[in-house]
This record gives C-alpha cells, structure tokens and sequence, in this order.
C-alpha cells in the first residue's frame, strides 16, 4: 500500500517547487503530444497565437498540484489550500469579469506576457482561471455520466487519438472529441466558461465531492466538509 509523505513542515516553497515539476513534466502528454492544430509545426522564430491556451496551460495547471495529491506528497487539507489561494487570486481582481479565458489565451503575448498597472482591471490568468474551469469540467462530466467518465478519461482519449493521427486540435474538436468519448454535449458549457466571463459553478463543484467553499474575512476562501 503506498505510504503517504508529506512534507514535515508547511513548506511553500517547496511545494511550489513540486508543482512546478509536475506541471512540466504533464506537457510531456499535453503540448508535447496533444497541441493546438495552429501549432503545427511549431515556429520557434515567431509568436504563435491560440485560443486554446486555457486548455493546454489550464488543464495543466489543474493536474499539477492533483498529482501531488495523488502521490501523497500533499495532505487534502494541503490541496484544497492552495486551491482557495488560486480561487483568491483570481476573484480578488476585476480582470475575471472583463476578459474572457478564450481572449486571455490569445493576448497572451500582449497582455499576460506585458503587464502593466491596470492588469488587474483588465486581465485574467489562463493557468489559474484555466486550471478551476478543468476542475469544474471534471466535476460536471463525472455528474452527466454518474461516475463513468471524468477529465482523465477525455485526456487519454486525446493522447490516443494524437498518436493515431498525428493532428493537433482545433476550438471545435474539444466538444466534439468529448461527446464522441462520453456522449455529453458540452458545448453550453465551454461556450458560458471559456467564451464568456460567466462566474465558474464553483460552490456547485465542490458540492459534488463534499466540500462547502467558504468565504471568511477579508475575502479570502476556506473550504469545510458538508458531510
């Protein structure tokens, strides 16, 4: 049985570390094989412009710090943890509402990558932002198909599918691909997250695994059991 060892002490640094690892070693899967249709072949001379950064940093973003979890380098208190910090960084600023993860993910060289004083008004993060809408589109496919399907089995269809045909994605292969895979239409659902800025169904989320998200003074988050 594996043994849980997480870290002695609440080291953030480290565990900023570890997740970094885990988050470059995942686009191993997703970039390295899954990829934009537009990125190939990658042009390393130039930048190169996506929509669909939210799904290939976002995802990422969101197993990260999972894979910590599920290796047992990080407690669930841990986990939830820094996922209210990455909730709190996101809706402590106004960008949410203005731009949309579809626009950050295309601004990303002259926006995200050349911020200035007014990036908090006008700006959201397609890695955090990205990463809870993942967490969001796992929650709401495990519920369409009562537990048959979740996020990991959309991405291994993809990474199976990349190496049969070798062609990268396009915006419209991701509800198309998913409702090949499990029958579940979610077009309605990237068209209200991705392609607008309407709130992520967070507290409706975290529901779903049992976990009431709280928000406690100054605006910051806490999670508690609602079993």
């Amino acid at each position: 049985m594996r043994k849980n060892v997480y870290q002695n002490k609440d080291d953030s640094n480290y565990t900023n570390l570890l997740g970094l690892f885990s988050h470059e070693y995942f686009h191993a899967w997703n970039v390295k094989t899954i990829k934009p249709k537009i990125f190939q072949p990658y042009d390393l001379e130039k930048e190169n412009y996506t929509n669909q950064l939210w799904a290939f940093e976002g995802i990422t973003s969101f197993y990260d710090d999972f894979f910590l979890l599920k290796a047992g380098l990080i407690s669930s208190k841990k986990y939830l943890s820094l996922m209210a910090k990455n909730i709190d960084d996101i809706y402590q600023q106004k960008g949410h509402e203005k731009q949309t993860l579809a626009q950050s993910s295309f601004n990303a060289w002259t926006k995200y990558y050349k911020q200035d004083e007014n990036n908090w008004n006008s700006i959201v993060s397609y890695y955090k932002k990205g990463a809870l809408f993942a967490f969001c589109l796992d929650i709401y496919l495990c519920q369409k198909s009562q537990g048959k399907c979740s996020l990991n089995d959309v991405m291994r269809y993809l990474y199976q599918d990349y190496l049969s045909s070798q062609q990268g994605l396009t915006e419209n292969d991701w509800p198309t691909k998913i409702l090949q895979l499990t029958s579940i239409d979610v077009s309605d659902f990237l068209n209200s997250y991705v392609y607008q800025t309407t709130p992520l169904p967070l507290q409706e989320s975290f529901a779903h695994i049992g976990v009431e998200l709280q928000e406690i003074e100054h605006h910051n988050l806490a999670f508690g059991a609602v079993f």
